[in-house]
């Protein structure tokens, strides 16, 4: 990640800052409190059967400088109405400053994860390559591997996944990729899609995203 102060990220996520406005964030977020590390942004996301907020202390233990949140918490913090929003907000801003970063695309019912990893071990043998463990591919995960990137980072390599109409063209927006490459268009979600047709239209997002100049490979 590159480094931001708490000053400037409550700036760029419109966050109320609680704590010393110099405090640096030199680390990409986790929300796993036991994946914090020294200079780790903290944030505490609600789901289901968690709250972030309850682990607070225990990410600041781990290293984390900087957490943020919905509420007001012990520990330094920003404090947002969507933290979701507020990381796609900070990823967005990363990725303006990152002008020499290359980012590719990929989506596609199947086969994604698999032409990422290969992707990774050819782009990482001739530069600094960020690419996420696994199918992390939607509107956290893409966020988080864009942020992950440092002044460093010559290639970023990103899943997108869809269930909407939308959603690959929202996480465009924040990666910017300069290649997008759409791989087979099956019936995975086709019930929250309808129709294969519907399925090829949000994979299809991904190529007109890229702007003029862009590359797209297009599967078969």
């Amino acid at each position: 990640m590159i480094k931001l102060s708490a000053r400037e990220i409550s700036l760029i996520v419109n966050g109320t800052l609680h704590g010393d406005e110099n405090i640096s964030v030199s680390q990409a977020p986790v929300f796993d409190s036991r994946k914090a590390k020294a200079g780790s942004l903290f944030l505490a996301l609600v789901g289901e059967n968690t709250d972030g907020h309850n682990f607070c202390s225990d990410a600041f233990a781990n290293g984390a400088v900087l957490a943020l949140t919905t509420k007001v918490v012990d520990q330094p913090c920003v404090v947002v109405s969507d933290v979701m929003q507020a990381v796609a907000d900070l990823a967005r801003f990363a990725r303006v400053q990152l002008e020499n970063l290359t980012v590719s695309g990929i989506t596609g019912s199947q086969g994604k994860t698999t032409t990422k990893d290969l992707l990774n071990f050819i782009l990482s043998s001739v530069g600094e390559t960020v690419a996420p463990v696994g199918s992390f591919n939607n509107e956290l995960g893409v966020p988080l591997t864009i942020l992950e990137c440092t002044e460093q980072t010559k290639y970023c390599i990103v899943e997108m996944g869809a269930r909407h109409i939308g959603d690959i063209s929202a996480l465009c927006e924040i990666a910017k990729p300069k290649i997008g490459a759409v791989l087979k268009v099956g019936n995975a979600h086709i019930g929250e899609f309808g129709s294969r047709e519907a399925i090829a239209q949000a994979k299809s997002e991904l190529i007109t995203s890229l702007a003029n100049g862009g590359t797209a490979i297009l599967g078969t």
